[in-house]
């Protein structure tokens, strides 16, 4: 016959966080250690900061576009309101 045992089914099996000590720690020494890290390119930096800009309002920009195409766009009440907008970031 085989000395292998038989399969009980499903066993939790106790894992010590790291850094806990236990015998696993106590065996692979700590110091001297490299830390993990990584490097990211500039192109997934540059999708990680085009991720969390605000969406496109398309529709917005059509209608602005549009207006500005008729001449619709600048009325008084804007071009004041951009006049004093300016003034107070002076």
């Amino acid at each position: 016959m085989s000395n292998v045992s038989p399969i009980q089914g499903p066993q939790i099996v106790p894992v010590a966080p790291r850094g806990a000590g236990g015998p696993a720690a106590a065996s692979t020494p700590s110091v001297g250690r490299e830390r993990d890290h990584a490097d990211f390119s500039v192109i997934a930096r540059f999708r990680s900061q085009l991720a969390s800009l605000p969406e496109v309002r398309q529709n917005v920009i059509d209608r602005v576009r549009a207006e500005i195409e008729a001449g619709d766009y600048e009325s008084a009440d804007k071009i004041e309101a951009a006049i004093d907008a300016l003034v107070e970031d002076l």
